[in-house]
């Protein structure tokens, strides 16, 4: 639903397997890839803080690492001010390397 664009629906659904994963299995390491969706909802609605939130979970143990660059720039922004120039730098790399 994110790759056609269809926000609402990718948002959504991501939220809906967030809960899910929360409820059945609260260390589940593989949420990333529906934390990358909320991110990336987040940025393209303006909401920068909810997305630095939804980063902050993605580098938090049990989550499965992140590629070093991309770790180390969402660890940046959750240190600094975290603005759409820095969100969508990360969201770019994260792209490149086929994440989202």
């Amino acid at each position: 639903a994110y790759r056609d664009r269809d926000l609402d629906l990718a948002d959504e659904l991501s939220r809906r397997a967030l809960a899910i994963w929360q409820e059945a299995a609260p260390g589940y390491p593989f949420k990333w890839p529906a934390l990358w969706i909320q991110i990336a909802i987040c940025v393209d609605r303006g909401n920068y803080a909810k997305a630095l939130e939804f980063g902050k979970k993605l580098i938090d143990p049990p989550q499965m690492r992140q590629p070093p660059e991309i770790e180390d720039a969402l660890l940046e922004a959750l240190a600094g001010p975290g603005d759409k120039s820095q969100l969508d730098g990360i969201l770019e790399m994260a792209d490149a390397a086929g994440i989202i």
